[in-house]
């Protein structure tokens, strides 16, 4: 897979992180970058909305942290040759591999989102085959629905599962004859999952 546009920048930013001396060291490379808007210095943490990035990158590290004290391979590698006139470059998959991480987190987060639309489409119609048709319906059109599988760095793959949680807690709360303190806390947590990735968040909202 490959990081075309701003997919490329946002990984960047991961990248740095994961490869900075040290975990809060990353952090503050990113937070005074001086090379996205040379020569002017900038907080690309609050510019890009790169709250997911620091997130993976830190469960990245703790991840190879843990794996190398076990002892357990994460990762397996080998050299490519690129041909005549160029150098041999090396390349590798598994969990190990920042790229391969980064991706996985995304996909996994995506992935459990099927279950949210299941126990929304199950809670609106009242029957699991409500629930079944909704994740079918998703299926069918996946190409309309969502870009993961294209471009998983883009804010949306961040924040579209939390607005589906989102939606579903509204929905709760609107049938709810009596109202929760745990219901209400739950919303405002899943509008801040959802809001602190994408910039277009609150455009989404305005429907609400």
């Amino acid at each position: 897979m490959a990081f075309r546009t701003e997919m490329g920048l946002y990984y960047s930013y991961f990248k740095t992180i994961v490869e900075a001396p040290s975990f809060l060291s990353g952090v503050w490379m990113i937070m005074n970058d001086k090379q996205t808007e040379y020569p002017l210095v900038i907080n690309t943490l609050k510019r890009f909305n790169l709250y997911p990035e620091v997130i993976l990158a830190s469960w990245y590290r703790i991840y190879t942290q843990i794996m190398d004290l076990i002892g357990i391979q994460t990762k397996i590698c080998w050299t490519v040759t690129r041909g005549e006139g160029l150098s041999p470059i090396e390349s590798c998959e598994g969990l190990g591999d920042p790229a391969c991480f980064y991706v996985a987190a995304i996909f996994i987060l995506n992935g459990l989102m099927m279950a949210l639309f299941f126990i929304y489409g199950t809670y609106l119609s009242g029957s699991r085959l409500g629930g079944l048709v909704t994740v079918l319906c998703f299926f069918f059109n996946h190409g309309e629905c969502t870009r993961v599988m294209w471009t998983p760095p883009l804010r949306e793959s961040f924040s579209y599962p939390f607005l589906v949680l989102q939606m579903l807690l509204v929905t709760h709360i609107l049938r709810a004859t009596k109202l929760y303190r745990g219901s209400l806390i739950a919303l405002c947590i899943s509008n801040v999952f959802f809001m602190l990735p994408w910039q277009f968040a609150q455009f989404v909202l305005l429907t609400q």
